[in-house]
């Protein structure tokens, strides 16, 4: 599988509710050589295959459960969270002059952030408009925090499965577009 936007506690979360199986993300190379990283170092028929495919920001699945199951599972597996420093922001999100709900000990670090705020009788006031991202922004350090400051999540933690190999049968089978032709350059 690959991953999008990894985060530690929906990753927990995942492991919990797929308690029966095992989740492996570690240095590919790593696991490349425990899979075997060709026919004649294979631990099984057809491992070397799947070994061939680690590539990138990638883990693996280990499971009992139906193919059917798995797949359709992790196609509509998604959980939103805070965007961080270099996300492409999904939309624009601004905050306007005025008030803002936040407590007073903030004020210095939002400032710090770029926001034009003061301190009006202990509360925040943003002096003026202010554009946190426009949408397709990559976004800055400062951006990411103030987003999670004013409660703006922007990423979603994904899972997709992009190939697998079944015990029984010993069969790779290549599950994601254009994974083939990654693998063929690998081996090139």
């Amino acid at each position: 599988f690959s991953y999008e936007n990894m985060r530690g506690a929906p990753l927990k979360e995942l492991r919990e509710k797929w308690s029966d199986s095992r989740f492996f993300l570690g240095k590919n190379k790593v696991m490349q050589i425990a899979l075997g990283r060709d026919s004649e170092t294979a631990y099984r028929p057809g491992l070397d295959k799947v070994s061939q495919a680690l590539a990138g920001q990638v883990g693996l699945l280990f499971t009992n459960k139906p193919r059917d199951e798995v797949l359709s599972f992790f196609k509509a597996f998604k959980t939103l969270d805070y965007a961080r420093y270099g996300s492409k922001a999904t939309e624009s999100f601004e905050v306007k002059a005025g008030l803002l709900d936040l407590p007073f000990t903030m004020a210095e670090q939002l400032r710090a952030l770029g926001m034009p705020v003061e301190l009006d009788h202990g509360k925040v006031r943003l002096t003026r408009d202010f554009i946190v991202c426009e949408k397709g922004d990559l976004l800055s350090s400062e951006q990411s925090h103030l987003l999670k400051h004013f409660a703006k999540p922007m990423a979603y933690f994904r899972l997709s499965m992009l190939a697998m190999w079944e015990r029984e049968s010993e069969e790779f089978e290549v599950l994601a577009e254009g994974m083939e032709a990654a693998m063929e350059e690998d081996e090139e």
